[in-house]
């Protein structure tokens, strides 16, 4: 899935995950294009946003992870440090 805002734009940044570029329109839908798509957390494969959100949720704050994205058509490793998002997701 594209990184919406489920990390927050500054945690993102800091992880170097690009969030979505554009809008796009498929049908009578409105979807978020050209930002990384999280494949992977820790090796663990990540198909659906329920799955990342399920595995964040399992992680503790502090912990570093390993992020795998696909970006312009390759893969990419990222490091980061989880942080603890605020309600306005800085």
């Amino acid at each position: 899935d594209v990184l919406g805002d489920t990390l927050g734009q500054i945690a993102a940044e800091k992880a170097g995950i690009k969030g979505a570029t554009h809008n796009v329109r498929i049908g009578n839908l409105i979807v978020s294009a050209g930002g990384d798509m999280i494949v992977e957390v820790n090796s663990t494969p990540i198909k659906t946003m329920e799955e990342f959100n399920d595995m964040m949720d399992s992680l503790e704050v502090g912990s570093m992870i390993t992020i795998k994205v696909i970006r312009d058509g390759r893969g990419r490793q990222l490091r980061a440090r989880l942080e603890e998002m605020t309600r306005n997701g800085r």
